[in-house]
């Protein structure tokens, strides 16, 4: 068999253990099913991947994490994937399948809940970062190791042109109940993703895979890697021989507010559901200040452009575009003042 899907059931879930023992006998496929306890709620899946990793066959170049609503469109595309074998000589790389995000770039951590793809990845990068995910969704974590890595010096994905994958509609068919129950844990998921405790295993994992491609790079034969916890370091060891040292030490107080204010001005529903009262009542208002502070910020630029010789309008549009409260306060007074013009003129 060129592939093998590893299922995991719960163990209470007769209906889909009998579905899938019907499967095995009905088609030659090479199917595992993994049946375990059934976990707290959706947002501990990534707990799942964990065991169907394990569960899974090492022979096989490639992994794929996906759920029940992926469909391949694509008729041999085992064969269409073989192609990509070695991609990178150190088998160091992802193979992004979405066509909506395959070339979408980005930099802020933080977009990686909206725009994370579900790549197919060699094996090796799973053996580097040791798991799919610590947290909700391992697009989302692999996502995130992505950039860290990327931050790193090291841009490793690919878009898979050559297979097309359908089904990427998470959520559909559910009672508006289940919709909003899920939409409100997504931010709370999401939210504890982001914090600097999963940035920090997001930045390590990126350093064990820099510290694969170096291994490769060198052709080094029996190296090994070691974690140094206390100085958030990882080594490069071969026959005792220290290679090269990484650390994956964040700025904690700087990634917490900057996931702080990212939490403050976002404009998602339910954005500030489960948050404490306290917390809802500081988020709001640091938002309101902020915007308010950089509103007068962006006036006081206006004399400082003009001395430096740019030209009114062209503040004017810099103003607008980048200084949302600007552009409101604006847009306000520009209606206000037709109607006022409008008015008076018909009074003539």
């Amino acid at each position: 068999m060129c592939f093998e899907v590893v299922v995991k059931i719960d163990v209470d879930d007769q209906l889909m253990i009998d579905a899938v023992k019907k499967i095995q006998q009905d088609f030659s496929i090479n199917l595992v099913p993994l049946i375990t306890e059934r976990f707290p709620s959706y947002f501990h899946t990534y707990i799942a991947y964990k065991e169907t990793l394990k569960a899974s066959d090492p022979e096989y170049y490639f992994c794929w994490h996906i759920n029940d609503e992926i469909l391949l469109e694509t008729q041999h595309w085992d064969t269409k994937l073989a192609k990509y074998v070695g991609y990178f000589p150190d088998h160091i790389f992802r193979l992004k399948v979405n066509p909506q995000k395959m070339f979408r770039n980005f930099f802020d951590i933080h977009e990686i809940c909206l725009y994370a793809d579900y790549p197919i990845v060699p094996r090796k990068w799973l053996v580097a970062t040791e798991v799919w995910a610590h947290c909700h969704g391992p697009d989302v974590y692999q996502e995130g190791v992505s950039i860290y890595l990327a931050k790193y010096g090291f841009h490793r994905n690919v878009p898979l042109l050559d297979v097309k994958v359908g089904g990427d509609e998470a959520g559909e068919n559910m009672t508006p109940e289940k919709a909003l129950v899920r939409a409100q844990g997504t931010c709370l998921a999401w939210d504890y993703a982001l914090g600097a405790e999963m940035q920090e295993n997001f930045a390590r994992s990126a350093r064990r895979l820099q510290l694969f491609i170096m291994a490769h790079e060198l052709k080094l034969n029996s190296w090994e890697l070691r974690d140094e916890r206390d100085l958030r370091a990882v080594i490069l060891v071969d026959k005792e021989h220290v290679y090269a040292r990484v650390f994956y030490g964040l700025d904690y107080v700087g990634v917490a507010l900057a996931h702080f204010r990212y939490i403050a001005l976002r404009s998602w529903p339910y954005s500030l559901w489960g948050k404490s009262t306290g917390l809802r009542v500081t988020l709001n208002a640091y938002s309101v200040v902020l915007k308010i502070f950089n509103f007068f910020v962006s006036l006081a630029k206006f004399p400082l452009g003009l001395m430096m010789g740019f030209k009114l309008s062209q503040l004017r549009a810099g103003l607008l575009n980048n200084d949302p409260l600007a552009n409101s306060i604006y847009l306000l007074f520009s209606t206000l003042i037709k109607r006022f013009v409008d008015f008076h003129s018909r009074r003539q």
